[in-house]
């Protein structure tokens, strides 16, 4: 098992047959005060291979039926009609290489908590050989937040600047109309 993140001791952890999460976490010291347990990833490279398995399928039922469409468009259309039916046979097999493209994670919905709260729930997950944890920083997380709050602030600043400017400008336009003599 591979800890990584705001894990006190992060590293490769060998695991006992039927050996749970909360105990490799308590030998590995627990999560850091900066762990930010809900966006932590359990992944399962049993499970990575499941859906790699699942998309290629998925894949390839889509492409034969992507052929069997062609087949039957380009027979007794018209150019219009073959024209947009190319184009959109075009769109479909781009979509095809996208999703063929993606790389599965092998992602597994764990609820974390701290090792001996964790301890008993089915949340304790028994481990098998490749399962990797990674537990992000909340830090990284709250920094993404402040610069976004900072681009709000600053973007508010200069429309207040420019707001400013132009109430400036009709303030001084009303004044050199008003200063105009009647004759």
């Amino acid at each position: 098992m591979v800890l990584t993140g705001e894990i006190v001791r992060p590293g490769v952890y060998t695991i006992a047959e039927g050996e749970r999460l909360s105990s490799v976490l308590e030998r590995a010291g627990g999560f850091t005060d900066r762990a930010f347990l809900k966006g932590a990833a359990f992944t399962r490279a049993a499970l990575r291979k499941t859906e790699q398995e699942q998309l290629d399928a998925f894949l390839k039922t889509l492409e034969q039926r992507l052929l069997a469409s062609s087949s039957t468009i380009i027979v007794g259309a018209e150019k219009e009609e073959a024209a947009a039916s190319q184009q959109a046979l075009q769109a479909r097999k781009e979509m095809l290489k996208l999703l063929a493209s993606k790389v599965v994670v092998g992602r597994m919905v764990v609820q974390l908590d701290q090792p001996d709260k964790l301890k008993g729930t089915e949340n304790d997950v028994t481990l098998i050989d490749g399962d990797t944890l990674n537990i992000r920083s909340r830090r990284a997380r709250y920094s993404c937040w402040a610069r976004s709050a900072t681009r709000r602030r600053s973007s508010t600043r200069t429309a207040r600047a420019s707001t400013t400017t132009s109430t400036a400008s009709a303030a001084s336009r009303r004044r050199r109309t008003r200063r105009r003599p009647t004759s």
